[in-house]
């Protein structure tokens, strides 16, 4: 397999360096995201190198979906998404289409993924994803009771993800992306369940940056806009699901009102 083109410079840095994060829908923040998760799927061997550098599914598409971008000296240093259900689906109904659907009849459906930390800042993994991670837990606590949050994951970080986030498996393990993942569900009232207990010392230091009022680290910069056909228009016809998404735009179109 060849690996990702750099579509920016890159150097490997080693000092520990503030993290900030961006919540974000704006097509700028977006796209350096996707790039994040371009080099990171090609090294995990989910998918070949794009032209582009970077790596779109339509659901990315979907009303709602949010990225947490977290940044080190303005460098994009990991992604994780917060795909919300939609017109497109969401990434793991690949594999775990009749769970998600059981979920859509208690309550509005999420799902948590595309999780990269770039590889040369591995040694700092656990801060970036800390921060990442409190980012969608701080929008999981806006949700409503009955909302799930999903999280498709391989099979050997599945307690430890469990446990810090309070989620129980709803399916066993499935081939998903060339790999196997089981899936996870979490929702408000778990997590407040897993926050009262803090058992660790990881959940402890999650549940404190969760419960600032106000984080320095955490910017917000949603715009609730549509991201522009031009852009990504050309990326799906990069991954070849162009075409699909059209014929699923002119039904919707076509669909009577009420």
């Amino acid at each position: 397999m060849g690996t990702a083109i750099d579509v920016r410079p890159r150097t490997t840095r080693t000092a520990t360096h503030e993290i900030d994060v961006v919540l974000s829908d704006h097509v700028d923040d977006v796209d350096d995201a996707l790039i994040v998760v371009h080099h990171g799927f090609v090294a995990a061997g989910y998918t070949e190198p794009r032209p582009s550098g970077r790596r779109m599914h339509p659901s990315y598409l979907n009303p709602g979906t949010r990225f947490a971008l977290a940044r080190i000296e303005d460098e994009p240093v990991g992604t994780v998404a917060m795909v919300s259900d939609g017109p497109f689906g969401l990434p793991c109904e690949r594999a775990f289409a009749e769970e998600v659907d059981t979920l859509r009849m208690l309550g509005s459906v999420h799902e948590v993924g595309s999780l990269v930390v770039d590889a040369q800042w591995r040694r700092h993994t656990r801060r970036i994803f800390l921060h990442m991670m409190a980012t969608m837990v701080r929008m999981v606590l806006e949700f409503d009771d009955d909302d799930s949050v999903v999280m498709a994951m391989a099979p050997e970080t599945a307690r430890f993800t469990g446990g810090m986030f309070g989620a129980t498996p709803v399916a066993d393990p499935r081939p998903l992306f060339g790999a196997p993942a089981v899936l996870l569900r979490t929702s408000r009232p778990q997590l407040l369940d897993c926050f009262a207990e803090a058992a660790t010392s990881g959940r402890r230091e999650l549940r404190r940056m969760v419960l600032d009022p106000d984080p320095e680290w955490l910017d917000v910069r949603l715009c609730g806009d549509s991201l522009p056909r031009e852009w990504w228009e050309p990326l799906l016809e990069e991954e070849g699901t162009a075409a699909r998404l059209r014929n699923q735009l002119a039904i919707l179109r076509k669909a009577p009102c009420g």
